[in-house]
C-alpha cells in the first residue's frame, strides 16, 4: 500500500507482502535476494529490476520490454550506426593545488604533535603502566620512584601544590590573589 496517493508501489517477487515504491525497488531487490537465496527467482539480463520466477524465465527473455533497447543498441554499434555518440573520456584528477585552496600542512606553525606521556613525565603526576608483565610493572614503579625523587629535588612539588584546591570548603575569596575573606 502506498504511503501517499501519488506513489506507485510494486510487489516484491521474493515476498508478496513487501510493497516497494519504484524508486526503492532496486535496493530492496538486492537485499531481498540476499535473504532468499534458494527462492527460485532469476534476474533478467536486460533489466536488473526484473526478477522472474524460473518457470517464466524463457518467456520473459523472449518478451521483455527492455530487450528491444538492448538489441537496438547492440545492432547499431555492430553496424557502425553510433557514430554521433561521443566517446567517454574520464575526467582528469586535479594534481596541483589551486592558489586559493588552503593547505593546512604548509600553514601549520606546530611541527610536532603533543605527546601526553612526555608531558606527564615532566609533571608531578602519578602514572600507571597497563598491559605489562609483573616484572615490567616492577621496573616501571622503580623508575617512577626515581622520577619523583628527581622532581622533588628540583622543586617541582611547588607546582603541584599551586594546583591543589584549598582545604576550606565554602570560603569565598575577595581578592585576586586568592586570599580568603576574614
Amino acid at each position: 500500500m502506498p504511503l501517499c496517493s501519488w506513489e506507485k508501489t510494486v510487489s516484491c517477487p521474493y515476498n508478496i507482502a513487501h510493497q516497494i515504491t519504484e524508486g526503492r525497488l532496486q535496493t530492496h531487490l538486492v537485499k531481498c535476494r540476499r535473504n532468499h537465496p534458494n527462492s527460485g527467482v532469476t534476474v533478467c539480463p536486460f533489466n536488473s529490476c526484473h526478477h522472474i520466477p524460473l518457470p517464466e524465465e524463457q518467456y520473459h527473455r523472449a518478451n521483455c520490454p527492455d530487450r528491444k533497447l538492448v538489441e537496438m543498441t547492440r545492432y547499431q554499434v555492430g553496424l557502425g550506426g553510433m557514430k554521433n555518440v561521443a566517446n567517454f573520456v574520464p575526467a582528469m584528477r586535479k594534481t596541483q593545488i589551486d592558489e586559493e585552496d588552503e593547505d593546512w600542512e604548509v600553514e601549520a606553525t606546530i611541527k610536532t604533535s603533543y605527546n601526553p606521556s612526555k608531558k606527564a613525565s615532566q609533571l608531578p603526576v602519578l602514572r600507571k603502566l597497563e598491559g605489562a608483565t609483573p616484572s615490567q610493572r616492577k621496573e616501571f614503579r622503580a623508575m617512577e620512584k626515581l622520577r619523583w625523587e628527581n622532581l622533588e629535588s628540583e622543586g617541582v612539588e611547588n607546582l603541584a601544590r599551586v594546583r591543589r584546591p584549598q582545604q576550606g570548603v565554602g570560603q569565598v575569596s575577595s581578592s585576586i590573589g586568592g586570599e580568603p575573606m576574614e
